[in-house]
């Protein structure tokens, strides 16, 4: 999947999401705090995932990413829901 079209695709979540987690007047900072970790994340996972495929098995190598995004996906889901988001969820 190209990476244009992967961030087009996730980037409005995610800063939905970052923005339902803090409060108003911490936003820009958590854009900030966002930002620095999602460009470490895809600088150093590009490497990692390079390394892993040199060394070992593709297999291997994108069985430790996708293990990795269900732990993320586990933790995102045990975070309690802010009380804007369970009002909104009433509504129906």
């Amino acid at each position: 999947m190209p990476t244009p079209f992967f961030y087009a695709m996730t980037e409005p979540a995610e800063k939905t999401l970052v923005a339902n987690l803090v409060g108003q007047e911490h936003r820009g900072l958590a854009y900030g705090w966002y930002n620095c970790g999602d460009w470490h994340r895809h600088t150093a996972g590009q490497r990692r995932l390079w390394d892993r495929v040199q060394d070992v098995r593709p297999l291997a190598a994108f069985g430790s990413g996708a293990g990795l995004a269900l732990a993320a996906a586990i933790l995102l889901a045990s975070l309690p829901m802010s009380p804007l988001s369970q009002s909104e969820r009433g509504r129906g």
